[in-house]
């Protein structure tokens, strides 16, 4: 096996949630809510840490000798963000979590930012009239809007998870719909417009290049991807408003959550027009990987949404094609190399974008 294939195989099971989705979350979340001031305890699988650590090494000396410039490029990034996904898990629970998990989402805070997202957190609560839809309608739809991209080889399944709403799973080319799912927050079109039209299309562009390695995602690719699904939900959907001031309120917690506790973090959401359940789960996604949540800290990845839908505007203001965002499963930075395959999918929604 060489080196290009063991690091495949090493990344295929190295899965965060497994490591950061708490063992007793149903009883703190129960003790929440029945305690005044009370901030979750959250217990989480333990970590093989002396293999860890031989992994971090292993990797580092993989060689990727004989292959293109461009593939060295890609691969050996492959390898430093795997190497920072081991290290944000060794680093789960510990005051540095906060540095280890922004290093691996690419997320810096912005004062600039933060006051465009204050502002959008002050858009109005305007629910569209659709809200009502079971987990089989919704998988219908979802297969119907398939359907007009002639999109035919994905399965559509659903779940009886309750953490989420829809989960792509690019490589198997599968969507998960929960059978629990909930309309706060969120409308269909907003649901198609971030999930099929942005998380599907990007992979189904991307099996059409002709470079194997281009076909897969992309290291460091997932703050632009949820970037350009945050654009597309908040701008070019029924219901836009309210996707980006839900984008904007969690950009804002996650500032909160560097100072402040998993009760503030909650209270912040809830004040601004989330249910409890809502707000309980946007608090916990930030303040994911903490034992005690009464701690200062925040995992990264729910601010990338709304920094990376501004640096996408950024880059569509500079001139930067539509076609290249949809080429492959890339982030900005790696655009510039990426071939636009023949016959690109590119949502509907979009054909006569003009800037915004």
């Amino acid at each position: 096996m060489d080196s290009c294939q063991e690091l495949s195989q090493i990344r295929q099971h190295l899965k965060v949630p497994d490591f950061f989705t708490p063992l007793n979350f149903a009883r703190e979340k129960e003790k929440f809510f029945n305690r005044e001031n009370y901030n979750p305890q959250f217990k989480y699988p333990p970590i093989p840490v002396a293999d860890f650590n031989q992994l971090i090494d292993k990797i580092g000396r993989f060689s990727f000798a004989g292959r293109s410039r461009i593939e060295q490029k890609i691969l050996l990034e492959k390898v430093r963000e795997t190497q920072l996904i081991i290290e944000m898990i060794l680093n789960r629970g510990q005051a540095s979590l906060s540095l280890a998990s922004s290093k691996l989402y690419q997320y810096s805070f912005s004062a600039k930012i933060l006051q465009l997202a204050q502002k959008d957190s002050q858009l109005a609560l305007v629910f569209p009239q659709q809200s009502t839809l079971s987990a089989p309608e919704v998988a219908r739809k979802i297969r119907n809007c398939l359907q007009k991209y002639q999109i035919g080889s994905w399965k559509i399944s659903l779940s009886n998870e309750k953490d989420f709403n829809i989960r792509i799973w690019q490589e198997e080319k599968r969507i998960l719909v929960s059978r629990h799912i909930g309309w706060h927050f969120g409308s269909l079109d907003t649901l198609l417009a971030h999930e099929v039209d942005v998380h599907v299309l990007r992979a189904v562009n991307a099996d059409k290049q002709q470079n194997p390695l281009l076909r897969c995602a992309l290291p460091f690719y997932i703050k632009t991807e949820e970037g350009l699904a945050a654009f597309l939900a908040d701008y070019f959907s029924e219901g836009g408003q309210l996707s980006k001031k839900l984008h904007a309120l969690k950009y804002v917690g996650v500032w909160l959550a560097a100072k402040k506790t998993f009760r503030d973090v909650y209270n912040y959401f809830s004040e601004h027009g989330l249910d409890e359940n809502l707000a309980f789960q946007c608090a916990f996604r930030i303040k994911r990987g903490w034992q005690d949540t009464s701690r200062p800290g925040f995992f990264a990845r729910e601010g990338i949404y709304y920094q990376g839908m501004q640096e996408i505007k950024q880059y569509l203001k500079g001139g930067g094609k539509i076609e290249k965002l949809f080429a492959a499963m890339a982030g900005l930075v790696d655009l510039s190399y990426i071939p636009i395959p023949e016959k690109i999918i590119i949502p509907k929604r979009l054909k006569k974008y003009k800037g915004i």
